[in-house]
């Protein structure tokens, strides 16, 4: 028998980590929560490794926000430099894999799409992709970092 509280849990994981759906199947019982969200209107599923849970999330594109002076920024700043922030709670990766080469490096580069890094929520790993072109002008976590929702993570001077 589902408990209420169990059902509490799942809403506090989807508001923690700012799920839009969530389903998941354990022995006997399954579960799908849904809430609307216009801001994240997409659904993505993914699997979660090495169980045979299911989750269901909005996909983890990039927010990014245009830079006010007036927010302490040094004049010489540039003008067209923007926020990439995290668009869950999770662990940040700058590479796909321990030793190998990180996604994107200061001075880097960027298309619409590119991967900037990976957040691993709930043993699910959400590739980050930008949604403007530019060029990274500062990565603003350290690799295997707990990152907060809406944490900026890049600078990017965009194009």
């Amino acid at each position: 028998m589902v408990e209420p509280k169990d059902i509490k849990k799942y809403v506090k994981i989807m508001e923690d980590c700012n799920l839009t759906e969530l389903e998941v199947e354990e022995e006997g019982f399954k579960v799908k929560l849904k809430r609307s969200d216009p801001k994240n209107p997409a659904i993505v599923e993914e699997k979660v490794v090495g169980s045979s849970r299911s989750v269901k999330q909005s996909p983890a594109e990039s927010k990014t926000e245009e830079i006010n002076p007036d927010q302490g920024v040094k004049p010489e700043a540039k003008k067209n430099l923007h926020f990439i922030r995290s668009p869950i709670v999770g662990t940040f990766y700058r590479a796909p894999s321990p030793g190998a080469n990180p996604f994107v490096k200061e001075g880097d580069n960027i298309d619409i799409g590119s991967v900037l890094c990976v957040i691993e929520a709930m043993k699910v790993m959400n590739e980050l992709k930008t949604d403007r072109k530019g060029k990274i002008h500062k990565v603003l976590v350290k690799d295997a970092q707990l990152v907060e929702f809406d944490q900026p993570l890049f600078e990017l001077e965009a194009e």
